[in-house]
């Protein structure tokens, strides 16, 4: 895969990302594309790292049903292997 390939997935995942909520498109921001860990967001945003994992994780499943609507399946393939 190419880096060009690489920089058009994420350019199309974030055009998704930012059709959420704000605080859920901040949370997946900071996880995703910062690379934060769950240790780190929970002192920014003020929860415990369990439940900054509860909020990812239905984050992801708002974001999936966006990305299922709107983007190419190879898109979402590749966004799903590179978190599991």
């Amino acid at each position: 895969m190419s880096k060009l390939e690489d920089e058009e997935r994420n350019e199309a995942i974030q055009k998704c990302i930012v059709q959420l909520p704000s605080d859920d498109a901040f949370l997946l921001t900071l996880y995703y594309f910062e690379d934060q860990s769950l240790d780190e967001i929970s002192k920014v945003i003020g929860l415990t790292p369990n439940n900054v994992k509860v909020k990812l994780f239905r984050s992801r499943k708002k974001l999936s049903t966006i990305m299922k609507a709107q983007l190419d399946p190879e898109i979402i393939e590749h966004y799903e292997r590179e978190r599991n």
